[in-house]
């Protein structure tokens, strides 16, 4: 599911930004973009991620820099500008160009004055970090549960339209074997010249050899089993996207089996409808945690 968050901790003279991004992904992807200082910092942020998010391409950009009223050293490196110096004068007697070096000049040498190198509390750093993940991760989920809403609305909607459709085929499937044994008898009698040869009990049992294979209530009252799993497991508060990958697996299961032992022409046109709805659920909960 799509998501952003953006959070920002200023403490002990740092400020951390941290941005989470994610979009519709099967699996679990996580991406980091992290200055070179913080990189020790990742194996963290993604366990951490992991433990709250199970689906999605997920991208966490992190930001530091110093806040206004935090102290700086400066340090010089005298060895340097003393090695500059030598060479600007050797310059200068082998060109047999002379001129006065100002320190307005000195001071456009790089690394000469440069701010002392921090030694970062990785542990205090770490709690910065950590507080702006959390603060981030917050705002994301808050926009995947807006979004989970409308994909649980459109979901529930595809549910009670197949369920229109397995009460027609219900409806159907009671006048199959009337239809049929209308139909096998009247080929019999077309290709019998005696009629009354006609064997009445004959045709029964093959009526009833014909109901019991192509029987298919076993397998509508488990498309609906599963249909009212599926709307159990969308209630619960854990994570659920796998379950209903298998759910739905059992669906689209049920469906191929009754288009197979029905060759009823109403029955195919709601199979065809079942179908092009449980496609549309698989895509939908591709994007469910």
């Amino acid at each position: 599911m799509t998501g952003y968050g953006r959070a920002e901790v200023e403490r002990d003279g740092n400020i951390i930004t941290v941005e989470i991004k994610s979009v519709n992904h099967r699996y679990c992807d996580i991406v980091t973009r992290f200055p070179r200082h913080m990189a020790c910092l990742e194996d963290k942020i993604k366990t951490k991620i992991k433990k709250i998010l199970d689906r999605g391409r997920i991208e966490i950009f992190l930001y530091t820099e110093a806040s206004e009223n935090k102290d700086y050293d400066i340090e010089t490196n005298l060895s340097l500008a003393r090695a500059y110096l030598d060479a600007i004068e050797e310059l200068g007697r082998s060109l047999g160009i002379y001129s006065d070096i100002t320190m307005d000049r000195f001071l456009n040498f790089p690394d000469i004055i440069s701010p002392k190198k921090e030694d970062y509390d990785i542990d205090l750093i770490w709690s910065i970090v950590e507080d702006a993940v959390d603060t981030a991760l917050d705002s994301l989920l808050e926009m995947r549960k807006a979004e989970g809403e409308n994909l649980r609305y459109n979901i529930e909607k595809s549910l009670n339209e197949i369920e229109d459709e397995i009460s027609q085929i219900m409806k159907y499937k009671e006048k199959l074997v009337i239809d049929y044994k209308k139909k096998l008898k009247e080929r019999i009698e077309d290709l019998l010249e005696d009629k009354s040869i006609l064997d009445e009990n004959r045709l029964e049992n093959e009526i009833v050899y014909y109901v019991d294979k192509s029987n298919i209530t076993e397998e509508l009252v488990r498309l609906e089993s599963h249909i009212d799993q599926f709307r159990k497991t969308i209630e619960s508060q854990k994570s659920m996207g796998k379950k209903l990958d298998f759910i739905i697996q059992e669906m689209n299961r049920e469906t191929n089996t009754i288009s197979s032992k029905s060759n009823n022409m109403d029955i195919t046109n709601s199979i065809v409808e079942i179908k092009t709805k449980i496609e549309e659920i698989r895509e939908q909960i591709q994007n469910v945690e």
